[in-house]
């Protein structure tokens, strides 16, 4: 059934922000024979000035179409044909989980793909390979063997941060959706002081383990020995557990409300 309802999701979501991608990618097809060319009439600065309002409407769009399914489809008007289905809230709120994350993913690649359309060249593979081998190489320096599972911890945190970012952005939703009036209102500033609230955590989190990350004072006058063994072992370890701890919380308050305190009109 989650598949089902992440098709339906998929669905609903992608019916702007297809045309999106599409108009995206084709005008940065325009601008490259410009760019190579180093064409400096008007049109230029038209067809740039389009692109990059093309790209913020691409991230306000997926924000506000996130939000807008969410809203739609479990506190507004389908609300009520969404829970009369026979699936758990915990199913819907993956649902939407994963296609919103798909939506922002989806909009960083496309942005990086347009620019790559624009720009890349010889000269720019050479640069972007030469930058690429000195990066691994950087990594593989001051990690040595545990250079994988540092990138496996920065993906970690990447993801979840980004998980906690949506479900925080559900659970203002939820609690706005509590009151009678200015729900918008409300929804905007219970996100804003979650966040502050989440940022705190994080930073007594750090302040907790401090020397022990990978910008610590330990790391920077260790050996190279301690230093690999650091990072190993505590470099992102304590803020992975936080934002595991965080997600699930805030995923468990969204269901909680969905099932005891919502109130469709």
């Amino acid at each position: 059934m989650l598949g089902k309802l992440i098709k339906y999701e998929m669905k609903g979501s992608f019916r702007e922000l297809l045309p999106l991608y599409a108009a995206i990618i084709g005008i940065s097809a325009l601008i490259r024979p410009m760019y190579m060319q180093n064409l400096g009439d008007a049109w230029v600065g038209i067809t740039i000035t389009v692109y990059a309002a093309l790209l913020v409407a691409m991230f306000v769009i997926s924000f506000l179409t996130v939000v807008r399914r969410f809203e739609r489809t479990m506190l507004g008007p389908e609300g009520y044909l969404m829970h009369t289905l026979p699936v758990s809230a915990s199913t819907h709120i993956l649902s939407k989980l994963a296609v919103a994350f798909v939506i922002y993913l989806l909009s960083i690649i496309v942005s990086t793909l347009s620019f790559v359309v624009i720009a890349a060249d010889n000269q720019f593979f050479r640069v972007f390979g030469e930058f690429w081998r000195y990066a691994m190489e950087a990594l593989v320096a001051m990690f040595h063997q545990y250079t994988s599972f540092v990138l496996f911890e920065l993906l970690y945190l990447t993801i979840f941060c980004a998980l906690c970012g949506i479900l925080l952005l559900y659970l203002a939703l939820c609690i706005g959706h509590l009151f009678n009036r200015y729900r918008s209102f409300i929804s905007v500033i219970v996100y804003v002081l979650s966040l502050s609230v989440i940022g705190r955590v994080g930073a007594f989190v750090s302040h907790l383990f401090d020397g022990w990350g990978l910008f610590g004072d330990e790391v920077i006058y260790n050996s190279a020995f301690g230093f690999y063994y650091n990072v190993s072992d505590l470099f992102a370890i304590p803020e992975m557990i936080t934002q595991t701890l965080i997600a699930l919380g805030l995923f468990f308050a969204v269901k909680y409300i969905l099932e005891n305190k919502l109130n469709l009109e």
